[in-house]
């Protein structure tokens, strides 16, 4: 195993809002493939992390991702 291969890798899947999070406009938006940013009391957190599904990726896209990981 390389260094690479035992390194933490996150991933994360953002769900699609709640009615309520999209009255208070509190809401985690996808920026790209890597970055999230959560809005939450006008105040902004991002964050990055090794791969990033948006509210209306398909299961099948994200296990073709993560699969090489398993195996």
């Amino acid at each position: 195993m390389t260094a690479r291969n035992e390194a933490l890798q996150v991933f994360l899947r953002v769900r699609p809002p709640i009615f309520k999070e999209v009255k208070e406009q509190n809401a985690v938006h996808v920026r790209n493939s890597q970055t999230v940013t959560l809005i939450d009391d006008r105040k902004e957190t991002t964050c990055s992390y090794d791969s990033v599904f948006n509210e209306v990726s398909e299961q099948e896209e994200v296990f073709e991702k993560v699969k090489p990981l398993l195996e």
